[in-house]
């Protein structure tokens, strides 16, 4: 985090304890499982921010499902570390609906952020492809179809 320009507004959502932060970090604890923010809370901080950024360490296990889905069917740019677990790798599509950076590497972290704070083409274009994907793929009629389908076919 130190690595991150002091001038950007920064909202951190994590169930890690993290002390000393620069004062532009607005540091939120909370979790998918013990959350002190309500959905409503969430939803709101997504729609408020420019991007979001899903930080992982590198698992073969799918994590930051929901904060990416959540985010993209609002419209925002998500930059997600590029985990051999990434659950999706043909729906995903570096630099077209989502950003991918090296897992556990800040400086690439750091230079996909400044990235899209700086380049508003690109972020405009990720935003739209991303509620596109989301729309398209991840929909809860989608979703449904799929399920009935898989339990016609049993």
């Amino acid at each position: 985090l130190k690595h991150l320009n002091k001038k950007l507004n920064i909202k951190l959502v994590t169930k890690l304890k993290i002390n000393d932060l620069p004062k532009n970090i607005d540091y939120r604890e909370g979790w998918l499982l013990k959350s002190k923010l309500t959905d409503i809370d969430i939803k709101e901080k997504y729609k408020d921010s420019k991007i979001v950024v899903v930080p992982l360490y590198q698992t073969t296990q799918p994590s930051g499902y929901s904060v990416t889905l959540q985010s993209m069917s609002l419209g925002k740019a998500v930059i997600i570390a590029n985990i051999n677990g990434l659950w999706d790798r043909n729906l995903f599509k570096d630099g077209e609906n989502i950003i991918l950076y090296e897992p556990e590497n800040p400086k690439d972290l750091n230079k996909k952020i400044k990235l899209l704070i700086n380049n508003k083409k690109l972020r405009t274009k990720i935003e739209k492809n991303a509620f596109e994907t989301a729309r398209k793929f991840f929909s809860l009629s989608r979703m449904k179809n799929s399920l009935l389908e898989i339990l016609e076919n049993e």
